[in-house]
Parts: C-alpha cells; sequence; structure tokens
C-alpha cells in the first residue's frame, strides 16, 4: 500500500489537529488504557500514534458523543461483531428517553417553583388565621423524630430513598408534620415527620399518608423554621378562643422558596385540621 496511506509517527498535537480531538484528551485515553499510542520513543518518552488508529479515535469520539460510558467503549472497543454497535445504540437510546423524562421532571419542578414565587406576590392576609376547607390531599410522610435541623436533613435523606426515583429534594420541598399532642401540649419544636405532596412525587402505599378533606385553621407568613414557634401559638389560641378543637396532625410546608428575605425566610403555611363545637347553651 502507498506509504501516503500508513503513516507511524504522527505525534500527538498532530492528530489533535487532525482529528479535532484535544491532546489532554488523548492522554487520558491512553492513561485509562483506552487507545495507547501506537509506539512510543524509548530515548525521550515522545508519543507517536498511526493513521491506523484514526477509525478507532474517531469511534471514541463519536461514542462519547453519544455520552457512551468509557467502561462500556474500553469493554467493546475492539469487538469485531456487527451486532455491537446496533445494541449498544439501542441501549443509547433508552438512556436517552431516560434522561428525557427526568428533564420533563425537571423542568415541571422549575416551572412549578415560578408558579409558587408568582402566587406568593399575591398573597394577603398574611400572618393571620383563617379558616379553610380543603380537599382530600395525599402525601409521602416519613415518620421520624425531629428536634434540630440536623435531625430535618437526615430526615430528607431518608424521605428521599422512600420516593420512586430516589430525587434530591430541596429543602424547601418538604414539609413538616407536628403530631396532634405535641400541638396541644405547646411543645413547638418537636416535629413527629415530614413529607412531600403526592403527584408530584410518586412511592408505594407504604409511605402514603392522607391529610382529609375539611376545615383547616391556617396562618401564613415569611419565617424560617427557627422563627415559626409564634405562629403556631397564634394558631392554637385562634382555635381555643373561637371554639374550635383540634382534630389532627399540624402540618408546615413552604410556599414560596428563593425569595430573599432576612434570615433565610421563606413563605410558609400552617395548616391544622379543625372542628367546631357546638355553642354552650346558657
Amino acid at each position: 500500500m502507498n506509504d501516503n496511506w500508513i503513516r507511524n509517527d504522527l505525534t500527538i498535537g498532530e492528530v489533535a489537529e487532525i482529528l479535532d480531538i484535544p491532546a489532554k484528551m488523548l492522554r487520558y485515553w491512553d492513561g485509562i488504557d483506552l487507545l495507547k499510542p501506537h509506539s512510543i520513543n524509548e530515548m525521550n518518552g515522545y508519543r507517536y500514534y498511526s493513521s491506523s488508529q484514526f477509525y478507532l479515535l474517531n469511534f471514541i469520539k463519536y461514542l462519547r458523543k453519544l455520552d457512551v460510558p468509557y467502561s462500556t467503549i474500553k469493554a467493546r472497543l475492539h469487538d469485531t461483531d456487527f451486532g455491537f454497535l446496533d445494541s449498544l445504540l439501542k441501549e443509547q437510546v433508552e438512556v436517552t428517553d431516560s434522561r428525557i423524562r427526568e428533564l420533563n421532571f425537571i423542568r415541571e419542578t422549575f416551572l412549578h417553583h415560578i408558579s409558587d414565587m408568582e402566587n406568593a406576590t399575591k398573597i394577603q392576609d398574611l400572618e393571620a388565621v383563617l379558616i379553610k376547607t380543603y380537599p382530600e390531599r395525599k402525601i409521602i410522610r416519613l415518620i421520624s423524630t425531629i428536634n434540630s435541623r440536623l435531625d430535618f436533613e437526615l430526615s430528607i435523606g431518608k424521605l428521599e430513598k422512600l420516593i420512586h426515583g430516589n430525587p434530591t429534594l430541596l429543602v424547601s420541598q418538604v414539609g413538616l408534620i407536628m403530631c396532634k399532642e405535641d400541638v396541644q401540649a405547646g411543645r413547638y419544636n418537636t416535629f413527629c415527620g415530614s413529607f412531600v405532596p403526592y403527584g408530584t412525587y410518586t412511592a408505594g402505599e407504604r409511605a402514603l399518608a392522607i391529610l382529609p378533606e375539611g376545615e383547616y385553621a391556617t396562618i401564613r407568613f415569611w419565617g424560617s423554621i427557627s422563627t415559626s414557634e409564634k405562629y403556631y401559638a397564634m394558631l392554637v389560641d385562634f382555635v381555643k378562643r373561637n371554639n374550635y378543637s383540634v382534630i389532627g396532625d399540624m402540618t408546615r410546608s413552604c410556599l414560596a422558596p428563593g425569595m430573599i428575605q432576612e434570615k433565610h425566610a421563606h413563605l410558609a403555611e400552617i395548616s391544622i385540621p379543625v372542628k367546631k363545637q357546638p355553642d354552650e347553651e346558657t
């Protein structure tokens, strides 16, 4: 064959320029034993490539643009089976479809946060206790004693493991549950669980719980978890003064994350199910 077709003395710089592959990438491929140079000069340590390697170099470049893992390429690079590329591309279609679903989920999450923040600017009656009627709501709940920020962070990690797909949750996405007994006893620094709404996320039946339909005493305010105690007290005082009884656990959730307020506060809602007591006869 004509010598113009085969050259075994191409420097790493020449190969990088010809194939548009960064020299540092070629060195990395050499370092992980993916594709070694054709030869190394024992005197000066210079690496030389052969033009006969261009096919493999281009093939690796092509597969990496498809995000095929190095481990897969390394295991199958010299596979002579014609079906290798076909099966590999089919696998990548499945991987790509999975990524598209994941990206769509991320997009929906962003849109949800945008909506929350836009709605936050329209909310009135802040720091006022109101009676609202809510429909039945399903949540993904982790039962856990939470007495500190560390406990809360640990509960988030455990909650992520309950959710299908094991997503990474932002603190602002996770609500807290205060058991009815602690509410009534004024133990406002003790929570008995954390949760996220069902729908945006899904989980197995054992992790699901229901916030029942009915009337809830609610209060919305700007504040952090550590500055919420006075709002729990305001809510409980309202319930007592207006002849309601507490009939379930209290929930604390974030309505609008990411808005700049002092001391990392966010727009929060505390809500507790109540029932109106009959007026006493005089």
